[in-house]
């Protein structure tokens, strides 16, 4: 009754689902007890008792290669004639000028990564950069210092920079709520932000969430 008064047959997904439920009522009991058997048995095909050895066989590869780097690294070096080079890779930390170096802070908290003011301040920095790499620490280490001065005088920039860590020192300061329990979330998977590539799918993606309301609530 109450699907008769909806217009299922709008052409627009939302009419779709709506014209499959009423195929679905529509449909006699003894069919459809039969679709739910087939569904039911479609399902099982899911079960994680499928897919567990899979993420063991995985597991294994992976042990196998860390382990075969770390043998690679704990070798002998080779005796001094036939030593080569050896190249490391080495990181420097940005100079920046006095009014700039809040961005350190902020690029050092992933507040920023659900923080939209944050995201156009370093946005900013440099458009065409942001959006290949979404990522203000890369931006700290690889922009040029002149880039650097020229924003330490643009007064604008350096208005939006105290805007945004003013929010940021609030967010900070907002104590943790005393009546709510220590929580340890331990999960397979973070998808916190972009730059962060630990993550692959729906559960990491639902756990970076659960960490952002964790942080927004207070928990310890």
């Amino acid at each position: 009754e109450a699907l008769s008064l909806i217009d299922y047959e709008k052409p627009d997904p939302a009419g779709q689902i709506l014209r499959w439920i009423r195929r679905r009522v529509d449909t006699p009991a003894e069919k459809r007890e039969t679709l739910r058997q087939e569904a039911r048995r479609l399902a099982e095909f899911t079960l994680w008792v499928h897919f567990l050895p899979f993420y063991q066989q995985a597991y294994q590869v992976a042990l196998a290669k860390s382990q075969a780097r770390l043998w690679h690294r704990l070798a002998p070096l080779p005796s001094p004639e036939r030593r080569s080079f050896i190249w490391h890779r080495a990181f420097f930390l940005p100079n920046l000028p006095e009014p700039l170096r809040p961005l350190r802070i902020l690029a050092y908290n992933l507040w920023w990564s659900w923080n939209p003011e944050a995201q156009q301040l370093f946005r900013t920095i440099d458009p065409e950069a942001w959006e290949a790499y979404e990522n203000p620490v890369w931006l700290l280490n690889h922009t040029s210092s002149q880039r650097w001065m020229a924003l330490s005088q643009e007064e604008d920039f350096l208005r939006q920079l105290r805007q945004v860590l003013q929010r940021f020192q609030s967010y900070m300061a907002q104590p943790s709520a005393p009546d709510k329990p220590k929580v340890a979330y331990l999960c397979m998977e973070y998808g916190l932000a972009k730059c962060l590539p630990f993550y692959s799918g729906g559960l990491g993606v639902l756990a970076g969430d659960y960490l952002k309301e964790a942080s927004d609530q207070g928990y310890p």
